[in-house]
């Protein structure tokens, strides 16, 4: 079986995206080399994965990861699958440091803004994508502060996959085992 043979028997994009995983190629190469005939390991990876699919089990899960916010991140049944709806989160808080910044330029500094440390805390991170994506961001819109980000679950495999993403994308953030703010021993901005 090849890729235009496989494209034709199952007509999904899904199919397209589980090709590329198997085959480890990107989407673009399905186009380009639809006469690339597939091993038969690939093929019964392909098979297994078209079958999960088929009972209902999210694509994420299936692929192992989940853009967010520009980023890949590593999810797996253990972490909810970061929803483009939360992205909406990250604009509201890089929006209220953005005016809670420029309202303090120039003038005497407050609150948070005065110690030019400010603590954020993502209780229930799961793979972590909210304090990533403000651990990423959040320096390049304030250099003049410090942004210190904790992350807090109650499932440490959850933790696990959370630290595993931020080591991926290189920003420091200190993880919290933690039901909700019974582990978490300090206040936050």
């Amino acid at each position: 079986m090849n890729i235009k043979e496989t494209q034709v028997k199952y007509q999904s994009i899904e199919i397209e995206l589980l090709l590329a995983h198997v085959l480890k190629k990107s989407k673009e190469f399905l186009f380009i080399s639809p006469e690339y005939g597939m091993s038969e390991n690939q093929i019964i990876r392909l098979n297994k994965a078209i079958k999960r699919r088929e009972k209902g089990e999210p694509m994420a899960y299936i692929l192992g990861y989940k853009d967010f916010y520009g980023m890949r991140f590593k999810v797996n049944k253990n972490v909810l699958i970061p929803r483009p709806e939360t992205e909406e989160l990250i604009n509201i808080v890089i929006a209220s440091a953005s005016e809670a910044i420029s309202k303090n330029k120039g003038l005497p500094r407050s609150d948070a803004f005065a110690r030019n440390n400010i603590k954020i805390l993502d209780v229930g991170t799961g793979s972590g994508c909210i304090a990533i994506a403000l651990a990423k961001i959040l320096p390049t819109i304030a250099h003049d502060f410090k942004f210190k980000i904790y992350a807090s679950d109650i499932s440490t495999k959850a933790l696990t996959i959370g630290k595993q993403n931020a080591k991926k994308h290189n920003v420091k953030i200190k993880f919290i085992h933690s039901d909700i703010l019974q582990n978490v021993r300090m206040t936050f901005d």
